[in-house]
């Protein structure tokens, strides 16, 4: 299911150009920007595709939530498996609000 609680700054950060999806663009970033950006695995992510990802990276921030199919329904693309937050205030609030929700 959808975290109906990072929705509204996941928008946010789209709409601003804040938002790479796809393993390819999001290796590329996670070596660029390393531990400014946030990652969002889907539940359903296979553990070689995410150290794939990973791989060399070092205090990346990532999330797990919802499923390939769910995200790719929310993105408008048949699945997403990742995809990167790649502004630091962005990616902070939205890891913030994650955390909050899983506190509660």
């Amino acid at each position: 299911m959808l975290p109906e609680n990072i929705l509204p700054l996941l928008g946010l950060a789209r709409r601003a150009g804040k938002i790479v999806i796809g393993y390819d663009a999001v290796r590329r970033v996670v070596r660029e920007h390393g531990r400014e950006i946030l990652l969002i695995f889907a539940e359903d992510v296979a553990a070689a595709a995410r150290r794939r990802v990973l791989y060399g990276a070092t205090d990346v921030r990532q999330l797990t939530a919802a499923t390939k199919q769910e995200w790719g329904k929310y993105w408008g693309r048949p699945e997403v498996g990742v995809f990167a937050v790649t502004d630091k205030n962005f990616a902070q609030g939205i890891f913030d609000k994650a955390g909050a929700a899983q506190d509660e």
